[in-house]
């Protein structure tokens, strides 16, 4: 066996194990992470499954992370050969919600590739920052002592535009509020953000502005939480004080999402 592809067998042995014991509580089964470092020109795959990376380099699935890189979350479709790839390695009836996070570094990216049986949440979210921190640290020991688990780049040139560009892309947040149950109170996604900048003390101007919507739209969506609440004349410190007491305020702050 290669040695790059003996490292990577013990790199996902090793992946599958901590995933398993780390991330399973919240459904994710998969968490690998694609490092690529411009300056050097290496490409270092940090897998979860071995037969999985196999088939994915076989079929050259690696030439198109250029066109995967974007800010934040970005979820597969049903339609990318990647994702129909996974679903061969699937029982038949598995529904799985696959997602890239990109993240820029000085010198290139780290893509970090999650599959789960459930959407993300909020907390979810939360604590794979944690998680995240770890793995990088992991892939630059990886990088350290093992480098013939490393790849020189094939595109480089589309991967070196990307990360000339990348600031310049709409950033999408790594994590989009969305519709949740709280007991019996249900919010959509954009009533928690609007309730998250409320009890950052944000103006209703600037609310309106960094979301494009007037202010009497915010004003409405406000009223309408009330009405959920049962009183829709309530003061908004009131308002606050039974969303904390429903457990809103707790989960909407814990990613704080820039206007």
């Amino acid at each position: 066996m290669h040695i790059h592809y003996k490292n990577i067998k013990y790199i996902a042995e090793n992946t599958k194990t901590w995933v398993d014991q780390h991330l399973s509580h919240l459904g994710i089964d998969v968490f690998g992470c694609n490092v690529i470092d411009l300056k050097d020109n290496t490409y270092l795959p940090m897998a979860c499954h071995y037969d999985l990376y196999c088939e994915f380099m076989e079929k050259k699935h690696h030439l198109n992370m250029a066109s995967r890189l974007q800010h934040g979350l970005r979820h597969w479709s049903a339609a990318e050969p990647l994702y129909q790839l996974e679903c061969q390695f699937r029982a038949p009836d598995a529904k799985l919600h696959m997602l890239d996070w990109t993240l820029k570094t000085k010198h290139g990216f780290e893509m970090y590739v999650i599959v789960g049986h459930h959407e993300l949440q909020l907390q979810h979210i939360y604590q794979l920052k944690h998680w995240i921190h770890a793995f990088s640290y992991q892939a630059l020991q990886v990088k350290k002592y093992k480098p013939k688990t490393l790849l020189k780049l094939e595109n480089r040139d589309a991967l070196l535009e990307k990360h000339l560009r990348f600031d310049d892309e709409p950033k999408a947040e790594p994590f989009v509020f969305q519709k949740a149950r709280f007991g019996d109170l249900v919010l959509t996604g954009k009533e928690q953000a609007y309730i998250q900048h409320l009890v950052l003390k944000r103006p209703y101007k600037d609310i309106a502005a960094g979301y494009q919507v007037s202010e009497m739209a915010v004003h409405k969506a406000i009223y309408n939480i009330k009405c959920k609440l049962g009183s829709p004349t309530m003061t908004l410190p009131d308002m606050l004080a039974q969303l904390n007491a429903c457990g809103v305020l707790g989960a909407c702050m814990q990613t704080v999402r820039p206007i």
